[in-house]
């Protein structure tokens, strides 16, 4: 150890501010704080500059700052998570079919907040084998705020209103229904299907974030879904007032 006199220490960077063991603003925190300090201990091999000892900075953070939260400073808080917006994309083999999922998903997850226009769906052939060609795809966003652990819940009862809508003549599916949400800086979706982008959640659902915010608009990744991509600007519109709710502490309309 060296002894600082005067209380000053010497005249060079301080070599903690490289280092990554606390979050910027612990960094300035002590990079002020220890300037009254005598104590240092000599710089790591290879590095110039003095080190303050790990017992300098504990005591720093926990004995010597009154009100100074050591717990939020150096590790990551738990915080209460906002709840998100649902959402869902509905791929039917006609318009009418449409209508009946919506009806299934306001069932659910209460009223839509906003949908678009059923359109017809020319994005891949995917779907053909299974669905058949002439596929009409809608977006449509629910207006109640929801936790977002619900989303496996929400997967499996659209699984179980595929099943209940029928097969088609070949044995496929006559709809397919991707439920997800909004969420601050991003869209997720759920799936059956593990990737290497997605999360595994529980009961055999995976999440995928498939939008993400940049700049305040969504941006399509590598693997994002062509009509998702599409559709950011639609999606968009729909986080603005889902920010603005959860900025406001609204529960959902």
């Amino acid at each position: 150890m060296v002894e600082a006199k005067n209380n000053r220490h010497p005249k060079k960077q301080p070599v903690f501010l490289k280092h990554t063991f606390c979050t910027p603003r612990t960094k300035v925190f002590l990079k002020k704080h220890l300037q009254n300090r005598a104590i240092y201990e000599l710089s790591p091999p290879g590095e110039e500059g003095w080190f303050p000892s790990p017992r300098v900075i504990r005591n720093l953070l926990i004995d010597d700052s009154p009100g100074f939260d050591y717990i939020r400073t150096i590790m990551g808080k738990i915080r209460v998570i906002p709840n998100v917006r649902p959402l869902a994309g509905v791929l039917a083999a006609d318009q009418n079919l449409l209508a009946q999922v919506r009806e299934r998903i306001t069932g659910e997850l209460g009223p839509i907040l906003v949908a678009t226009e059923p359109f017809l769906f020319n994005y891949t052939e995917y779907y053909t084998k299974e669905m058949g060609a002439g596929l009409w795809r809608q977006y449509l966003v629910l207006s109640q705020l929801r936790p977002a652990e619900e989303l496996p819940e929400w997967k499996l009862a659209s699984n179980a209103w595929e099943t209940q809508l029928g097969l088609n003549d070949h044995n496929g599916r006559r709809v397919n229904i991707d439920p997800g949400y909004l969420a601050p800086g991003k869209l997720v979706l759920a799936s059956t299907k593990d990737h290497e982008q997605r999360l595994y959640l529980r009961s055999g659902i995976y999440a995928e974030v498939t939008l993400r915010i940049r700049n305040g608009r969504f941006c399509a990744w590598d693997w994002t879904y062509p009509d998702y991509a599409q559709a950011s600007v639609f999606f968009d519109q729909a986080y603005q007032t889902y920010l603005q709710e959860i900025k406001d502490g609204l529960p959902g309309r």
